[in-house]
Order: C-alpha cells, then structure tokens, then sequence
C-alpha cells in the first residue's frame, strides 16, 4: 500500500523523460504550471490504487499520465532549486506532498525509493530540506 500510493502522489508529482533518460535539465523544469494546483493530495493519497499508479510512473516501472509527467518536472524542481521557479500555489501543495509523504509511516518507503533514483548522489537533499522547512 505505501509504495503504491507513494508511486501515485509522485508521479502526479514528479519526473519527466527525456529522451528516454530520467534527468532533465533545469531549465527545461523551470517552467512550472498551475495544471496540477488544483489536485486534491488527500484524495490521492486515500486512493491506494492512484498513488500507487504515480509512484510507478516516477520509478520509470508503470506509465505516466499527463499529470504524472509534471510531477516528475515537479520534483525535479524541488530537488534542483529549492522551488525558485515555482508558483506559490504550487509551492504549498508540494510542501504538503513531500511532508506528508516523509512524515506518514504508510509512504515512508515510496518516499525514499523516489528519492533515490532522483538523487542517488544525495547531492540536491539540502536543497529538498531548505524548501520543507
């Protein structure tokens, strides 16, 4: 249940391909938009079958939605720059997510799978910590 609705949440939240590859450029990820602002974390994170899909798709192991592909950049965002591109819409939403997900003992895990394939290096964790506190 937890990798499952970890893998839902990141995926509306996190990575896109490119070219085949899980890193992107910054500032292709710059860009942020409203699209996902209006997602409802909570109901996500009740459903264990969407988190679940989003997890899967951030973890390059299940397809990704649209909305999936711009959590994708989402977290890269974050990881990156702390969220200097991103809307402050956007920025209250992501914060709820990750803390959530770092907090509840049921994402706990999906939470660190993620993290690890996009900061295998724990090079860019000061600055996912700089934008939770």
């Amino acid at each position: 249940m937890p990798l499952s609705v970890l893998l839902c949440v990141l995926d509306l939240c996190f990575l896109t391909i490119n070219n085949g590859n899980s890193t992107m450029d910054v500032t292709q990820a710059s860009s942020m938009t409203d699209r996902l602002d209006a997602l409802n974390i909570d109901e996500v994170l009740k459903n264990t079958r969407l988190f679940n899909s989003y997890v899967k798709c951030m973890l390059e192991t299940g397809p990704c939605t649209a909305e999936g592909r711009e959590l994708k950049r989402e977290v890269l965002e974050v990881l990156h720059t702390a969220c200097s591109n991103c809307t402050s819409k956007t920025k209250t939403r992501l914060k709820k997510t990750f803390l959530r997900l770092k907090s509840d003992s049921r994402f706990r895990e999906s939470y660190k799978r993620v993290l690890e394939k996009y900061d295998p290096d724990k090079k860019y964790i000061v600055n996912l910590e700089k934008f939770l506190n």
